[in-house]
């Protein structure tokens, strides 16, 4: 792979990352809204900490996939937690340690769901980036590029 065949793919990739954000940020939000009455507001803080931290890595730091979910799943698991707790303590005394642990369900199917979204919209994304935003064709690097296809032999 050539420098600029591999700068363009590291371009591509930067993009199919930044459009899977908002893909993110809905099924978080999706999921763990109706996990309990009430936390509604928790359910979409939590999913714009995650979204949110993707595009911090992703457009400031350079990183994406695994390293992006590095910071953003203790983080919005610190949130989501943290949350769950205070709400539960405030406003749900009634509900057992165990009803309030199932919100660790209601995470990790948030995790998991995000995932499954957003992969198969950046495999949509990657294709139609691939199909329309390609690079021209390039000569190889040992052929001059006034070469013809019979080695610069003329007839």
């Amino acid at each position: 792979m050539t420098p600029a065949e591999r700068a363009h793919a590291d371009r591509q990739m930067r993009w199919i990352m930044a459009l899977t954000v908002p893909v993110y940020f809905a099924t978080w939000g999706l999921v763990l809204d109706g996990w309990f009455i009430g936390t509604a507001g928790l359910a979409w803080a939590t999913a714009l900490v995650y979204a949110g931290l993707h595009a911090v890595e992703n457009r400031w730091r350079g990183h994406c996939m695994l390293s992006a979910d590095a910071t953003a799943v203790p983080a919005a698991a610190l949130v989501y937690g943290a949350g769950i707790a205070w709400l539960s303590y405030h406003f749900h005394p009634e509900l057992e340690g165990w009803r309030a642990l199932s919100a660790l369900f209601a995470f990790g199917s948030a995790l998991m769901a995000g995932h499954v979204a957003a992969f198969a919209w950046a495999a949509l994304v990657g294709w139609a980036l691939e199909r329309w935003w390609t690079l021209p064709p390039q000569a190889p690097a040992d052929v001059p590029a006034d070469a013809s296809a019979d080695g610069g032999r003329e007839a």
